[in-house]
């Protein structure tokens, strides 16, 4: 479910949503209120910040996991794996915890490929996990 998001929703920080399927707030003009980022007090089109579009799409699931909140409850709401051992579904993060993204698997080259809601491309993406600086990786204790 969450490719066809890729390039839709816009990176908002402090963006959230609990919303099954398409949030219909997503790309209305927004102030940005959360503290910490240097786009708060901007109008921007709202979206999902790195660790909300995580929590929304495990909600989104099946599963309906509770994956944690904010980049450091989703640290310690999953074991961590090494990056031989890395699946599909895992969540990946930049060694600071400062960003997180969920494992979609491995390219022809056996690169580790991950979406997550960037603030660079100001959008959800496919990165590969070397390119965005993702090294550690914990997987979700629902499977």
């Amino acid at each position: 479910m969450q490719a066809r998001f890729v390039g839709k929703v816009n990176y908002f920080w402090g963006g959230k949503s609990s919303a099954i399927g398409w949030d219909s707030a997503w790309g209305t003009m927004r102030r940005v209120t959360a503290a910490g980022s240097p786009s708060s007090g901007t109008i921007r089109a709202y979206g999902l910040d790195c660790s909300g579009f995580v929590t929304w799409a495990f909600n989104n699931s099946s599963m309906g996991y509770a994956v944690g909140h904010g980049t450091y409850g989703q640290r310690d709401a999953n074991v961590q794996v090494t990056a031989s051992t890395v699946q599909a579904g895992d969540l990946c993060f930049l060694p600071s915890y400062s960003h997180v993204g969920i494992v979609v698997g491995k390219d022809t080259g056996g690169n580790i490929l991950v979406i997550h809601c960037s603030s660079g491309a100001n959008n959800v993406v496919v990165s590969t996990a070397s390119s965005v600086g993702f090294t550690v990786f914990r997987r979700p204790n629902c499977y």
